[in-house]
């Protein structure tokens, strides 16, 4: 008799930003981001990259870091128009 392997499938990973790796591809952008965000003048920040290229789990990792110490807010390129409306 045969036996089927297992072949061990994990959920799909949760955009949080205790599971994102700061590797050297995104490092100057966070850097960059954070020095932004210290100033005192309105800054927008715009992240743009390739389907599958990790902006949203980039965005919510820089979300989670900069929430803590400076006023963030998040909105997709989708509500850009809206937010600017305000």
């Amino acid at each position: 008799m045969n036996k089927q392997l297992s072949l061990q499938l994990h959920d799909k990973l949760v955009y949080s930003a205790n599971n994102f790796y700061l590797h050297q591809g995104v490092k100057n952008l966070i850097t960059n981001i954070k020095a932004l965000t210290d100033s005192s003048i309105f800054q927008l920040a715009f992240i743009e990259a390739p389907k599958s290229a990790g902006k949203t789990h980039c965005s919510i990792y820089l979300y989670e870091l900069l929430k803590k110490t400076n006023n963030c807010l998040l909105i997709s390129g989708e509500e850009l128009n809206l937010f600017l409306d305000q």
